[in-house]
Formats: structure tokens, C-alpha cells, sequence
């Protein structure tokens, strides 16, 4: 977890065994999509305590990395990050239509870097994704459409997991036995989503499985 280049002079990450009653699988990402989620939400609620906004916050805590190993990984983040700020308008972000907004993350993982800007819509407890505008640094890009497809990919996979998948146990067994109980996301549903590749000479690395 620490190896993310956020610059925090005192951080501790601790693990404690957790019994499990039923078998558990690798994740897409093999669990990093959690660190993910855990470092782009508490980024936001840092940045609404400190009254700003979460690119703000993100680059301010970039600039306290000081440590020299990590300025090219605080580089490249920042770079991902103006580019997803761009791409998404996300200076003109209060102008949006009434009961949309705009949300906005980065993360490094595997030696690759990725910004995602979500363009959404709420209206009670109904959610829409309308867009996501996803920037990525992975070093040399040898095949561009399977490299947009493992993105375009982990955004369904992202939305189903927030929005809709649940595995529900009872009495130590799976209560859902099929897609009526286990509902995925549909085509209907699918945002537009824009990928868009850093152009670089560095080392191909990890867009997951």
C-alpha cells in the first residue's frame, strides 16, 4: 500500500486475520482496485475538510513527496491527473446540469499510472454514469485496442461492483444461483468512455489481466 507516491510523512498500514467461512478468489487486479478505492475517497474527503478541490489536494500531496526515488512516479501521477482534469472540464465542473457531477481519481499501480474523471447524474437513488474520460500511463502501448479494451473493461467492472453485484451467504452457502439474483451491468447502461494513452518510450507495464 505504501509503495503509492503520495507524499505522507507518517503513515502505518496494518492487517489483521479475518476467518473466512467460505472460499475466496483473486479479484480483477489481484485486491489493488481496493487500495484504489480507498486512496481516491479519502483524497476527497481530505480535500472537503481542507475546503478544496480534490485535484488540488491530490497535487499538494504529490508535492510533499520529497523523497528523489519517487519523482518520476510523482510526475507521471500528476501528469495523468492534469490530463484526466482536461479532458473532463474539470475547472468547469460547477456549470454542470442541475443533479450532475463530477468525480475524479488516480492511482499507480503495477508501474502504471491511471486517471479516471466520472461524469455522473443522481436523481434519489437512482445513479447514471453518463462519462468517464480514463488517461493512461503504461510506458509503450504495443496494441492500442486491447490496451483500450482492459479499461473500458475495468470501468463496467468498477460500475457492477458499486452498483450492482453482491454475493449474499446464508447459513455458510451462497443464496444467489444465477443472474436473477446477481444482476450485471446491462448495455443500456454503459457510459461513453474515452481512453486516452500517454505517449512514451519507457518499459511496457501492467494493464491487469
Amino acid at each position: 500500500m505504501l509503495n503509492h507516491p503520495f507524499g505522507i510523512a507518517n503513515a502505518r498500514s496494518e492487517t489483521g486475520q479475518a476467518i473466512a467461512h467460505t472460499r475466496i478468489g483473486w479479484y480483477r487486479a489481484v485486491y489493488a482496485i481496493f487500495y484504489g478505492f480507498a486512496f481516491g475517497t479519502f483524497a476527497d474527503e481530505l480535500a472537503f475538510q481542507a475546503k478544496k478541490d480534490t485535484v488540488t489536494m491530490l497535487n499538494n500531496i504529490y508535492d510533499n513527496n520529497k523523497n528523489k526515488k519517487k519523482a518520476e512516479q510523482v510526475m507521471r501521477s500528476k501528469r495523468a491527473l492534469a490530463l484526466a482534469a482536461k479532458r473532463s472540464n474539470w475547472a468547469e465542473r460547477d456549470s454542470l446540469p442541475k443533479n450532475q457531477g463530477l468525480g475524479i481519481a488516480v492511482h499507480y499501480s503495477f508501474q502504471s499510472y491511471v486517471a479516471m474523471a466520472v461524469r455522473v447524474e443522481v436523481n434519489g437513488d437512482d445513479i447514471k454514469v453518463l462519462e468517464v474520460d480514463a488517461i493512461v500511463d503504461c510506458g509503450q502501448v504495443l496494441n492500442t485496442d486491447s490496451a483500450a479494451a482492459q479499461m473500458e473493461g475495468a470501468v463496467v467492472m468498477g460500475m457492477g461492483l458499486a452498483l450492482r453485484t453482491e454475493i449474499v451467504f446464508r447459513d455458510g452457502a451462497v443464496v444467489n444461483s444465477n443472474f436473477h439474483q446477481y444482476p450485471v451491468l446491462r448495455i443500456n447502461e454503459m457510459p461513453k468512455v474515452n481512453v486516452h494513452f500517454i505517449q512514451s518510450d519507457a518499459d511496457a507495464t501492467g494493464l491487469g489481466e
